[in-house]
């Protein structure tokens, strides 16, 4: 008898003191969802982008970046060296990964220049490297701003 009374009570300690499965299930996804940061999804990055972007032979680069909401872009660089001089658009389609936005330009294209920018917010993009990093070694600002 005092063994049944003894079972019955741990039995109650147990399954009085321990969580369900659920519940634990539902705080590791809660928690999960706190802890991924957003990425922006295309139709939300669509838009203008402008910036003056540093240059190494000339004063700065005019940058203007559209994202469409279709996946494609056309970029704009105006080069400011001994006035103005403007570079031939580019356009292609961009794609995105994480927190970088990577512009493809077609097959026949000249350029064949990897374009990355990395997405600081919805309203602020930031030129990468050709591997796709962040700029690093300067204070100079790579910076496009949604207009």
């Amino acid at each position: 008898m005092k063994k049944i009374v003894l079972s019955f009570a741990i039995l109650i300690i147990l399954t009085s003191c321990g969580k369900s499965k659920t519940s634990q299930t539902q705080e590791i996804t809660a928690d999960a969802t706190l802890a991924t940061p957003s990425v922006a999804q295309p139709s939300s990055l669509s838009g203008v982008y402008i910036g003056m972007l540093p240059c190494a032979d000339c004063s700065g680069i005019r940058t203007e970046l559209t994202l469409d909401e279709n996946n494609t872009f056309v970029l704009k660089e105006t080069y400011f060296k001994n006035g103005e001089q403007s570079a031939p658009e580019k356009t292609g389609r961009w794609t995105q990964s994480d927190k970088v936005i990577e512009l493809t330009l077609p097959d026949n294209s000249a350029d064949n220049e990897r374009l990355c920018y990395g997405i600081r917010d919805t309203n602020v993009l930031v030129k990468y490297d050709i591997d796709c990093a962040p700029i690093t070694g300067t204070t100079l600002d790579y910076s496009l701003v949604r207009q």
